[in-house]
């Protein structure tokens, strides 16, 4: 009978026993629920706002793209295709192709002119057609031709005047008409990691825009010229833009881009423009 009653005992102990766990289990479970996974729908909804933040960035890149829109609509009527006419120097087989001809038929045959054809860019500073541009684009022309932009005729020009030392020219365009101009910037007031944009016409490209940044300013062992203290630019340049501006974010021109660090003849991200 005692057995018994030690068994019925131990199997109620053991049954309270399980209720008890189960009630603390549940306790915990409870608790869990109200706080702990409250917190942690809290935690997310506070990150949310990351979303936000990357929204950000790109209203950001927004704004920047269309500060460089900006700067193109407003100076692309104004940056001109410069096209020249050269006297290619005679050659030594030229010279003795020539000397053979006169010596059998005298000066009956008469010598031939050889041209060569020259593209560079430039920008016009005020109403009249004045044009700046490298003296390199023009040197030795016998012929001077500018296109602008939307237009499908040339418009003849002639220099005015040229400083070799810096390699600068000023043209002017023949045309009884006024024209649209650029502002001109402060190029010392440039900083390293500025914007920069060009325009101009590399390859005969007409009015190509490129986009970069101000590398350094006062190079003074690039080579090339007296000059030494050009503004360096990632901004891409290849052959036909010498001569073109270099604009600041403000649509102001910094500087005429003149010569590249190159081993191939094309852009490499290394160019160099006279303030």
């Amino acid at each position: 009978m005692n057995q018994k009653k030690s068994s019925f005992m131990f199997f109620l102990n053991l049954g309270l026993t399980f209720t008890l766990v189960g009630i603390i289990i549940s306790f915990f479970i409870f608790s869990y629920e109200k706080n702990y996974k409250k917190d942690n729908f809290t935690v997310y909804a506070q990150a949310a706002p990351q979303k936000v933040a990357f929204s950000g960035s790109i209203d950001g890149a927004l704004q920047v793209e269309s500060a460089i829109r900006e700067v193109v609509n407003k100076n692309m009527d104004a940056v001109v295709n410069i096209s020249t006419e050269i006297e290619a120097r005679q050659t030594e087989q030229d010279r003795y192709a020539d000397e053979f001809f006169r010596f059998f038929f005298g000066d009956q045959v008469p010598r031939q002119r050889r041209n060569q054809r020259s593209l560079g860019s430039g920008f016009i500073v005020n109403e009249d057609g004045y044009v700046l541009s490298n003296y390199h684009v023009v040197k030795g022309a016998t012929k001077i031709m500018v296109l602008l932009y939307g237009e499908t005729e040339e418009l003849p020009a002639k220099l005015i005047g040229y400083d070799e030392a810096y390699d600068l020219a000023l043209l002017q365009i023949e045309a009884n008409r006024t024209f649209p101009y650029v502002a001109l910037g402060d190029s010392d007031a440039i900083e390293p990691g500025e914007f920069a944009i060009a325009i101009g016409n590399p390859y005969g490209l007409n009015n190509t825009v490129t986009f970069g940044i101000v590398s350094a300013k006062g190079r003074s062992d690039v080579g090339a010229n007296r000059y030494q203290r050009y503004i360096q630019t990632d901004v891409a340049i290849n052959p036909g833009n010498s001569g073109g501006p270099l604009f600041n974010i403000y649509g102001q021109v910094i500087g005429i881009n003149t010569l590249i660090y190159s081993t191939s003849g094309g852009n490499i991200g290394i160019g160099f423009a006279t303030p």
